[in-house]
């Protein structure tokens, strides 16, 4: 049989996000660059976009056309919104999407395992938006009958009032939001959490934060529990754990015999307990930035969903940090940043193997940094003034052009003829009073 909505990880890569959904296309491509990702594929947007059209739903998803973000939550426009996901429910997914799940999940031996069926819209986990929480995920879920339910599950949760107001902010039209569906094998997890290959609370990029709990991750992701929260210093070899703060855990999430979740109570014991060591923190970190270099070409951060068995990790999904606050010094905070390769150019004439960058990344910080630094004059404490731009090393020149300034006095325009001159320069008050 020719498939043709159900995508392995490798087709989900070829796909793309149009078909695989961002949630898709990126676990095909961490499967496809060696991670530990669950076995599983993407049943395609195709299915969704043929579900619609065999259900005779189009007529009534174009009645939401002119809906504004405001107009949601009228009693009118959300009865309909009600109206529309219960139809969805009640629908049937063409018949050859039926049969080529079954065949997926018995010839990866998914059919009579837990999986996670999880919502892959076409625009979510993008640059440009995450739709983290907007979209309905399904775990622990046993059977073909009820992956079918998750499945509609999963299509009708891009009907909700805050679903259809996210669009409308983000600028996306319904059409351009097509539901693909991620079915993985469950992972027995002894603890799961989230990751960020930054800290996306100041906007420092040497670091890798981690939020833990036991169990399941949705305890975590849902925000029903205070977690572990730890910051690890990526930028030093080994990578060293700057900061844990043990949370106290009131509940975990676990899988429940026959399908679905249970939520559990945990004793001010258990609850107090770090969920992870210094060990796993540093193989957990390392991950991270792995994922960070393979995903987001060592510039764009990512947030990473991970999962521990108790022996190895594995990676649940990644997506790109949408904002990250700028860390820098204060009083340039609110400027753009100028990218200079201003005399790395020829200093660093070539692309950057990831073993030569993670060699060179910190000398070439120093180098920028000493003549501030020793002056006496502070920078931020992990302040990161060089970065890799598809393969090639950058200046914040933005950044050190304030710190020559406040430090030593060296205006903009002496500093660019320093570097090789011709570039911009930033506003500095009045040096002459």
């Amino acid at each position: 049989m020719t498939r043709i909505f159900l995508l392995t990880w490798q087709e989900a890569v070829e796909a793309g996000p149009g078909e695989a959904g961002g949630k898709g296309w990126n676990l095909g491509r961490l499967d496809r660059y060696g991670f530990n990702v669950p076995a599983g594929g993407v049943l395609s947007a195709s299915a969704y976009r043929s579900f619609l059209q065999d259900n005779d739903l189009l007529e009534k998803i174009g009645a939401f056309a002119s809906v504004t973000a405001e107009e949601v939550i009228d009693l009118k426009a959300a009865k309909a919104l009600e109206e529309l996901r219960a139809a969805i429910l009640k629908g049937h997914l063409p018949e050859s999407a039926e049969q080529e799940l079954e065949a997926f999940l018995r010839n990866n031996s998914l059919g009579k395992v837990a999986v996670a069926v999880r919502s892959s819209a076409t625009a979510e986990d993008s640059k440009e938006a995450s739709f983290a929480g907007i979209h309905s995920s399904f775990l622990n879920v046993i059977g073909y009958e009820r992956i079918i339910e998750a499945i509609l599950g999963c299509y009708a949760s891009l009907w909700t009032p805050q679903a259809l107001a996210y669009r409308r902010k983000m600028g996306f039209s319904d059409e351009e939001v097509a539901a693909a569906v991620v079915i993985m094998q469950m992972v027995p997890s002894v603890s799961a959490g989230v990751a960020f290959s930054c800290d996306p609370k100041t906007g420092r990029q040497d670091v890798i934060t981690v939020s833990a709990n036991f169990g399941l991750g949705e305890s975590v992701v849902s925000g029903s529990v205070e977690p572990d929260e730890y910051c690890i210093n990526i930028h030093v070899y080994p990578p060293k754990v700057l900061e844990r703060r043990v949370g106290t855990k009131s509940v975990v999430v676990t899988p429940q015999e026959g399908g679905g979740t249970v939520t559990r109570e945990l004793n001010s014991e258990e609850g107090t307990k770090a969920v992870l060591t210094d060990v796993e923190l540093v193989e957990l970190a390392n991950l991270v930035y792995r994922i960070f270099y393979a995903l987001g070409d060592g510039f764009q951060h990512q947030d990473v969903e991970w999962s521990f068995d108790g022996k190895r990790f594995v990676v649940l999904q990644a997506r790109p940090v949408t904002k990250l606050p700028t860390y820098t010094f204060t009083p340039v905070a609110h400027l753009p940043v100028i990218w200079s390769n201003a005399n790395l150019k020829d200093a660093v004439p070539f692309v950057q193997s990831t073993l030569g960058w993670s060699a060179l990344r910190n000398s070439l910080n120093i180098i920028a940094s000493i003549m501030i630094t020793a002056s006496g004059y502070k920078i931020p404490e992990g302040m990161i003034l060089t970065y890799l731009y598809k393969g090639r090393p950058y200046f914040n020149l933005t950044a050190m052009q304030w710190g020559f300034y406040d430090s030593i006095g060296m205006l903009p325009s002496e500093l660019n003829e320093t570097m090789g001159g011709h570039q911009p320069e930033i506003p500095i008050p009045d040096p002459y009073p």
